[in-house]
């Protein structure tokens, strides 16, 4: 093959020869001249599916590894891309307990759920990070506060990625309409659902998911609603909101102070100092920041300020 990137299925292979192994590789020679090459997280799935953990590499002679070849299932891919010395280094390793939802299918499938629930909302296709996401508009409920004809719109979530080591996630999403601000909402209704079993094992949990996360986003939209509200009337001493801000600058890389500080002086210049600008300029980094965990961080900081005016 003289693609790049290739996908290369067990049954596809010739016979292993050969090993090497060492604490951080193992290398398959192939009859043909063809080597595999596991590293990292390809090594550890690569192991997972023999029964064996990093740990073993220790004690495991190459014969070893061969003895154990032929306990992968036939329908094992390895996916890889060609090294400079020509060898396939293998970066993920699936098996027939994997089973992949194509993006269209899972997304559809969750169109049907939305719609029989009584909302006509059509989905649009948009990235979580590295993961392909489609959202449904749920509700938008009006805020009433200092900021005239601004509302909360609360998303479903579905994200999907198609490897051995990811699953589907479901979870409640909200949005502040005129700043385009965000967090994910509702700690308690973020499902993850496994790509195990079957295909349509699969869709049957993404379907309970779905039906869990709605009903709790339903229940508690008017919640989050009445709370952002209120927290327009939670004043801030300078001592506590030097407090707040210096705990999110030590969070935040430098990159991101300036945009904290033109946020929140905007937020202040509407909502006074109070809890609300403070809310409001860390919403409006959360969907605007490029690392996963700093947007977890932000989230939590955002539920944070919120149980204020809980």
């Amino acid at each position: 093959m003289d693609e790049k990137f290739v996908d290369l299925s067990f049954d596809q292979l010739s016979r292993p020869v050969s090993a090497t192994v060492t604490k951080r590789m193992v290398e398959i020679h192939l009859d043909g001249d063809k080597v595999l090459r596991f590293v990292r997280r390809g090594l550890t799935q690569f192991l997972h599916e023999l029964g064996l953990t990093r740990r073993d590499l220790k004690s495991l002679r190459p014969e070893g590894i061969l003895s154990k070849w032929y306990q992968l299932g036939l329908n094992t891919v390895f996916s890889a891309f060609r090294g400079d010395d020509g060898a396939y280094v293998v970066y993920r390793v699936t098996s027939d307990k994997y089973v992949p939802i194509p993006h269209r299918v899972l997304f559809e499938h969750v169109d049907q759920l939305v719609r029989a629930a009584g909302i006509d909302a059509k989905y649009e296709i948009t990235k979580y990070f590295t993961r392909t996401a489609a959202r449904w508009l749920l509700w938008s409920n009006p805020l009433s506060y200092a900021r005239p004809n601004d509302a909360l719109n609360i998303y479903l979530y579905v994200s999907n990625a198609n490897t051995g080591a990811d699953s589907i996630r479901v979870f409640g999403y909200g949005e502040i309409l005129r700043c385009v601000n965000g967090l994910k909402i509702l700690k308690g209704a973020s499902v993850r659902v496994l790509h195990v079993k079957n295909a349509q094992g699969v869709l049957e949990r993404v379907a309970k998911a779905v039906r869990e996360v709605m009903v709790k986003l339903e229940n508690e939209k008017d919640l989050w609603c009445d709370a952002i509200e209120r927290l327009q009337h939670i004043e801030l001493t300078k001592a506590q909101m030097r407090r707040w801000v210096n705990d999110l600058l030590a969070t935040l890389p430098a990159k991101y102070h300036g945009w904290f500080y033109r946020y929140l002086h905007e937020n202040v210049d509407t909502f006074g100092e109070t809890a609300e600008a403070l809310f409001q300029a860390v919403a409006a980094l959360i969907p605007r920041v490029e690392n996963k965990a700093l947007h977890d961080r932000l989230n939590e900081a955002a539920h944070e300020i919120v149980a204020l005016a809980r």
